[in-house]
């Protein structure tokens, strides 16, 4: 058996007439990519680009990885590419996972665990609590870069 195919149609019931949805509010309900770069420009999303590599590889050149993560995420968020909001969640992550290490650190079957052991030292790690510590210390610069990108929002949104 075929589908027959319905045209829907809405009537206004005091104009009389078809009234469809316009071209334009079709599009400004979707995720257009083409509405994107109209809107930013393609020029504008490459230079900032172009400044977030930027940094990340004269912080890589500079000084280690994470340095150059954390500066290379700090540029993406100052210049909007990524979202404040997200390193701040990571952030709150990060804070939530300081206990639980710090309890796996204390619990002797996991000390004694060859698996966790494998994975710590795989990350450079040789203790949970030094685990701790780093997690901590990352939830801070991501807190950080978080409000600072918050805040360079805030004084660009109250300029316009």
């Amino acid at each position: 058996m075929a589908r027959q195919h319905v045209k829907p149609s809405l009537r206004a019931s005091n104009l009389g007439e078809d009234r469809l949805p316009s071209d334009s509010a079709c599009r400004s309900m979707t995720l257009d990519p083409s509405s994107f770069t109209r809107r930013w420009g393609t020029v504008t999303i490459v230079v900032r680009l172009v400044v977030v590599a930027a940094v990340a590889i004269m912080a890589l050149l500079r000084w280690d990885g994470g340095a150059a993560f954390f500066l290379g995420l700090l540029a993406a968020s100052i210049t909007q590419l990524v979202d404040g909001r997200v390193s701040i969640g990571v952030g709150l992550f990060a804070i939530a996972a300081c206990p639980l290490l710090l309890i796996a650190n204390r619990e002797a079957w996991l000390q004694q665990s060859t698996l966790v052991n494998y994975y710590l030292a795989n990350v450079g790690l040789y203790n949970a609590g030094v685990a701790a510590d780093v997690v901590a210390i990352w939830a801070y610069y991501f807190l950080c870069i978080g409000v600072v990108a918050q805040i360079v929002r805030h004084v660009v949104m109250r300029k316009n």
